[in-house]
Parts: C-alpha cells; structure tokens; sequence
C-alpha cells in the first residue's frame, strides 16, 4: 500500500513479537517502514501517513478494547506465555494455554479469596 514490500516479513515478526511482550508500543512496529520510506525511497509523504495511521490505530483502538479488560501485568503474561511455551510440545499451543491456565488460576484465587471472606 504505501510501497514497504521488504518489509512485510519484519513487521509482522516485530507485530507479534509486540502482542506477546508488551513492553514497548504496538506503534513502533512502523518505525522500520517509515525510516525505509523516508531514507531508502525518499517519500516523507507516505511515511508521515504510515506513522499517523499507525499512530490513530494505536490511540483509538487500545483505549476502546483495553476500557473493557481489568488490568494486569505485561510480565505476569509474558510469564504465562514462555512458560506455556516451555511446557507443552506445540509451541501455539502453548501461547494459547499458557496465559489460559494462568487466568484459571487467577479466577480460582478470587473465588477462595471471597468464599473465605
């Protein structure tokens, strides 16, 4: 779309690389095709529209989806997906039960911490 077919395999490792290590901002995924499109193509144009559609995603979306989500640890789900990861053969399947299992876990502990209470 904006001419950065060299790096559609980058941006998509640094996109899921994002999602399960959130430490830094998904908006930065971008940064490598704006730096290629304003150094290597010369099109500031295009990179300053990349940058803002990336940045608009990120600042509409995340408020709307993470409003609905309670709070939680960026190292507690990293956590959950390495050691998903570790644990079971598949690799996908252990980023889908890692954190599962760990949000099972949570909801057990809230359950016994309000029937004791």
């Amino acid at each position: 779309m904006f001419g950065v077919a060299h790096f559609v395999h980058l941006a998509t490792a640094l996109s899921a690389v994002a999602a399960v290590m959130p430490l830094l901002p998904v908006a930065t995924v971008a940064l490598p095709a704006v730096a290629e499109l304003v150094l290597v193509r010369g099109q500031p144009l295009a990179a300053l529209a990349l940058a803002a559609l990336h940045i608009g995603a990120y600042t509409v979306c995340d408020d709307l989806i993470y409003r609905e989500i309670e709070p939680t640890m960026p190292y507690i789900l990293s956590l959950g997906v390495f050691g998903g990861m570790t644990y079971f053969r598949s690799p996908l399947q252990g980023v889908l039960l890692g954190p599962m299992l760990l949000a099972l876990l949570s909801v057990a502990y809230t359950l016994h911490r309000d029937m004791v209470a």
